[in-house]
């Protein structure tokens, strides 16, 4: 995690002392039908601990194992949490993978029921999620925080209030049981049937979609924050963002070859597809800045991607290509062959893809040297892809997080690099981690602040 989390803490906890709303301690609630929770959940729920114990936050931890229904064992869940001191329950399906930050996000959004949307399994990007019946026309948006109201949601990344629960146990109170095998004696008056399936137009719904309707059904709203990035498991993990999903079903899509793929380089699949996603929501006349291009397998992608686009869209790749100083003993050897490094190699690739010349625009310079032909934000999407020692990435974006626009994105390669993740956490930048990349979106209101807490 690469912004202190003990600052999402306290802005969420800040939040709502402002508006009044007690806030007693959190109630982590996973519910596990196998018995077996993914290692990348469990270390979630770990880290998501220990930042409430260093922080002061109180957090309890309930695993419901091995229930072959899923729906009882939610409704245990709600019932021990409603036995505890918590005011508000976190639930996390055994198969998600998620940043605890997030969840102090959702309590900072200060809703009943907010909830992060994962991808199903498959594909196809689809989400776990029905929207409110407008939203065909128009999205429901909360202008204090963003946050976009539902119709129904799945529950297995969600923060409900024990309002939602106190208001649903007074208006269903014929869905009151005993919760066999067992009864424990402290939830006993506490076990109502408020996760189960149903049957709605003739067509059978899943506990969630039920859930949700009967939360609706006494005045209660769902709301979804769409900032937040989750990885759902099954056979292989599925990773998306729903936010960036709406803007991708508004935008044309952009169709890419694999002629890029055939340039030496490190750039990866998932990788080159957020690239890709990126390019695809810039406006007309957008500048992109590559620092670093080596061969040109990146540079190609992007340059292909904004030539597709056919929005005007320019693509300048800084390099002195004559590779990293501490890597030309090792993979960035043949960049000390020629007195020109590798640049002709990068003009000959980019050249083959059709793109030297009408979407990319080459500057042989140092990051340091060539900051200077760039206005102050002017640049849309800056791609860091450098040196990879400690303080080279530092150096790069304390020089150029001036010229991204406010909204702007910034891409750093290789985040998992020793150097490149020191770097981005001694910046304390608040950056989405994906694909070996850390994206950080520079804030519309960025003022002077954001600039100079990066150069101190």
């Amino acid at each position: 995690m690469d912004r202190p989390i003990a600052a999402d803490v306290g802005e969420a906890t800040e939040a709502l002392e402002k508006t009044g709303h007690e806030f007693t301690g959190l109630y982590i609630a996973v519910p596990c039908g196998s018995g077996r929770i993914r290692h990348e959940t469990m270390v979630g729920i770990m880290e998501l601990m220990k930042a409430c114990a260093q922080n002061k936050v109180y957090a309890e931890l309930r695993i419901a194992p091995q229930d072959s229904l899923i729906m009882r064992a939610r409704n245990a869940l709600i019932a021990w949490f409603m036995a505890s001191k918590c005011s508000h329950m976190f639930c996390i399906d055994d198969d998600i993978q998620f940043d605890p930050r997030d969840v102090f996000k959702m309590l900072k959004d200060d809703k009943d029921f907010v909830c992060g949307a994962y991808r199903r399994k498959a594909d196809t990007e689809t989400y776990t999620v029905a929207f409110h019946p407008s939203a065909a026309e128009k999205l429901i948006v909360c202008a204090h925080c963003g946050c976009v109201e539902l119709d129904a949601a799945n529950v297995g990344f969600a923060l409900l209030h024990r309002n939602v629960f106190d208001r649903m146990f007074a208006a269903y109170p014929d869905l009151k049981c005993e919760n066999p095998p067992t009864q424990e004696a402290e939830i006993a008056d506490k076990f109502y049937a408020l996760f189960n399936t149903g049957v709605e137009n003739n067509r059978m719904w899943g506990e969630d979609y039920w859930f949700s309707k009967l939360w609706m059904r006494c005045g209660g709203k769902i709301w979804l924050d769409p900032t937040i990035v989750l990885t759902h498991f099954g056979t292989k993990g599925w990773t998306g963002n729903i936010g960036r999903w709406f803007l991708a079903n508004e935008a044309e899509p952009i169709e890419v070859s694999d002629a890029w793929k055939e340039i030496q380089g490190w750039l990866t699949d998932p990788q080159a597809k957020l690239l890709v996603d990126e390019v695809q929501f810039l406006k007309t006349g957008a500048t992109i800045v590559e620092l670093g291009s080596w061969r040109g397998r990146s540079t190609a992608l992007l340059g292909m991607a904004a030539a597709a686009a056919d929005r005007g869209i320019r693509v300048y790749a800084v390099d002195h290509f004559m590779g990293s100083e501490d890597e030309r003993g090792t993979s960035h050897s043949d960049a000390t062959l020629d007195k020109d490094g590798i640049y002709p190699d990068f003009l000959e690739n980019l050249d083959k893809v059709g793109v030297l010349g009408r979407a990319v625009v080459p500057i042989v310079s140092t990051f340091a040297e060539a900051v200077s032909r760039f206005e102050d934000e002017s640049v849309d999407l800056l791609f860091v892809d450098g040196s990879h020692s400690r303080g080279d990435t530092l150096d790069a974006f304390t020089r150029w997080a001036r010229k991204v626009k406010p909204g702007g994105c910034v891409v750093f390669h290789d985040h998992n690099w020793p150097g490149v993740k020191a770097d981005i956490e001694m910046m304390k930048l608040d950056v989405t981690t994906i694909y070996d990349m850390a994206v950080w979106r520079k804030p519309k209101e960025a003022s002077d602040a954001v600039q100079s807490d990066t150069a101190a």
